[in-house]
């Protein structure tokens, strides 16, 4: 291994984007400087650059759309976010059921754990083994009795258990990018953070209530023998999207943006498996950089177009927009209106 392999590519990128970012403060400078840092993935093991570039692919579709709505070149969609996520949730639902080889293996196993009561075994004798008779859930091992009564126990069940995923995932960006707040305003913070909290649990539970119950509500009408028809797989995942609705608008942008990457990485396998797609060498080193500079443009000149995690990660690797005055007299302008 090489001393430049030696070193990880977050590193390389960040020197590159702090020396690219020390030259100009345009917008098409820093743009410039986030083409030149994607490059650096290039020292990324090969396997791990796609997962990579698609995030990056997300972020940078949420960045380009939520500045050509601010800017009026596209029209706002009411209730946007949620169908994009219940369109994606169809997809990654149906290879959850039926093709989860297409998942990324972490993912997959990590949404049956979700699930509470899914297993692989269950799956692959409920949805996916040809059978010649219809099985019920119990015949399955999956439960006894109603499937309502089941799925509203498991609901409660669930609350506590994903209350403790989420406490974390809320409270490190407070603990990392609102310390000064959190001393200044305690309870303004603390109650601002159990809220969310409080909602992304209630999402979750009721996402995944709502897939399962959904299943097994078309699973009994339809009454046929396993495989699971595609239909099913597909409505379920599209009804999980009124879930988000218990979540504050700027989170469903981040709940959209995270199923984004998962759908691109299924469908890239299912094009690569159907000969629609061909392998492009360094086609991913390409689209990363592509990607990066629309990041770093938007966190020039439009840095409420993206999450404050990222802002606030980019400012710790790159430092502060060098525009964050003129930033500052704009929203004091529009406030003042």
């Amino acid at each position: 291994m090489t001393k430049t392999e030696d070193i990880p590519w977050q590193k390389t990128s960040s020197w590159l984007l702090k020396g690219a970012h020390s030259v100009g403060s345009s917008g098409l400078t820093t743009g410039a400087a986030g083409a030149l840092a994607g490059l650096a993935i290039l020292v990324e093991d090969p396997n791990r650059r796609l997962v990579i570039c698609l995030f990056a692919i997300a972020r940078a579709i949420g960045a380009v759309v939520t500045t050509a709505v601010s800017r009026g070149v596209i029209p706002e969609v009411p209730y946007g976010e949620s169908l994009v996520f219940s369109t994606c949730a169809s997809f990654i639902v149906y290879c959850i059921i039926a093709k989860h080889e297409l998942l990324i293996p972490g993912y997959y196993f990590a949404t049956l754990k979700w699930s509470r009561d899914y297993k692989h075994e269950i799956l692959n004798n409920l949805f996916r083994t040809p059978g010649d008779k219809f099985l019920t859930c119990s015949e399955v091992g999956l439960h006894e009795g109603s499937c309502l009564k089941h799925r509203l126990i498991d609901f409660v069940k669930s609350l506590w258990s994903f209350s403790r995923l989420y406490t974390p995932i809320h409270l490190a960006p407070v603990l990392i990018f609102r310390r000064n707040m959190l001393l200044e305003k305690p309870k303004k913070v603390i109650k601002s953070l159990l809220r969310n909290i409080a909602e992304s649990t209630a999402f979750i539970s009721t996402m995944v209530f709502l897939a399962k119950y959904t299943v097994c509500i078309l699973r009994n009408l339809d009454g046929r023998p396993p495989p699971l028809p595609a239909y099913i797989a597909i409505l379920s995942g599209f009804s999980t999207g009124l879930a988000t609705l218990l979540e504050r608008k700027n989170r469903r942008k981040e709940l959209c943006l995270f199923t984004i990457p998962h759908t691109l990485y299924a469908l890239y396998l299912w094009g690569r498996q159907s000969g629609v797609i061909m392998d492009i060498p360094h086609g991913s080193v390409v689209l990363f950089s592509i990607c990066m500079a629309s990041i770093m443009y938007a966190f020039e000149e439009e840095p409420e177009s993206i999450s404050m995690l990222l802002n606030g990660l980019l400012k710790y690797f790159v430092g502060t927009e060098k525009n964050s005055g003129k930033h500052k007299e704009k929203q004091d302008t529009v406030s003042a209106i």
